[in-house]
């Protein structure tokens, strides 16, 4: 239920959402698995700066599947994974003689791809965990042809993570992380585009844990975007990026009690 122009909208929606996973272990270290999901959002509001602000859209169905293995040794486990994922297809159109644009469920996405992830403690005082992911997406069945086969906006093909963390002693983590965003396309219309850069961007920070009489606290000291780079992040399914924050400094205590 939602309150739009002061007055009462009502939207109803039912559906079958099937989920399913199967796990087989030839061996003591290896698993194979794969899972299938169906599922539904309830149906998003049109937020501001849209010339249908207030509208209720459908709810949007996204079918899944996936199939991979995971490998154990030790401290360390990886993952290999294939999935297909396919969703209604939310999108901003332009509409001629109007700034605002509208936004609508128009066809679907599809989003195929491989995805590599790995942790563990490599060293007792060391420890290394990330992930890269490759991801193929398109739109479909779109009712302006010239999105349909092309990459969908805001999505990059490539995107990783890798994080390590030295602990000296039980009170100290020292840990510093590499994120990886790769370039992704913004459509305009059917004729113009333009790319948001890829970006690597750098965090480090520390943490301390200590005793405040019987209370336990962990202080951390964070610094974001190390060496102060200038980027934009590209926003999935939007024709817009989002402004990468500067360097940052953040302190933070918490207690537990």
């Amino acid at each position: 239920t939602s309150r739009v122009d002061n007055t009462k909208t009502i939207v109803k929606s039912d559906a079958t959402s099937p989920l399913f996973a199967i796990v087989y272990k030839p061996g003591n270290n290896w698993s194979v698995f794969a899972n299938h999901s169906e599922s539904f959002d309830a149906g998003s509001i049109v937020g501001s700066g849209y010339l249908n602000q207030g509208q209720i859209l459908d709810p949007i169905k996204t079918k899944s599947n996936e199939l991979g293995f995971k490998y154990t040794n030790g401290n360390i486990v990886t993952a290999l994974s294939y999935f297909n994922t396919k969703q209604d297809a939310k999108l901003d159109e332009s509409v001629e003689n109007q700034d605002k644009k509208r936004q609508t469920l128009n066809g679907e996405t599809e989003y195929k791809g491989i995805e590599w992830s790995v942790a563990g403690k490599v060293a007792p005082k060391w420890t290394l965990s990330g992930g890269l992911m490759y991801l193929d997406s398109t739109y479909n069945k779109n009712n302006k042809n010239y999105y349909n086969g092309k990459q969908v906006m805001g999505v990059s093909k490539w995107s990783g993570v890798l994080t390590a963390e030295y602990a000296p002693n039980d009170a100290v983590d020292i840990w510093g992380r590499m994120l990886y965003t790769g370039s992704a396309p913004i459509y305009t219309n059917a004729e113009k585009k333009f790319t948001i850069d890829s970006s690597t961007i750098v965090d480090l920070g520390v943490r301390y844990r200590s005793n405040i009489r019987d209370i336990s606290v962990e202080y951390a000291f964070t610094i974001f975007n190390v060496f102060d780079k200038n980027y934009w992040l590209p926003r999935p399914t939007y024709a817009y990026g989002i402004l990468g924050n500067p360097r940052t400094y953040y302190i933070s205590a918490s207690m537990h009690f």
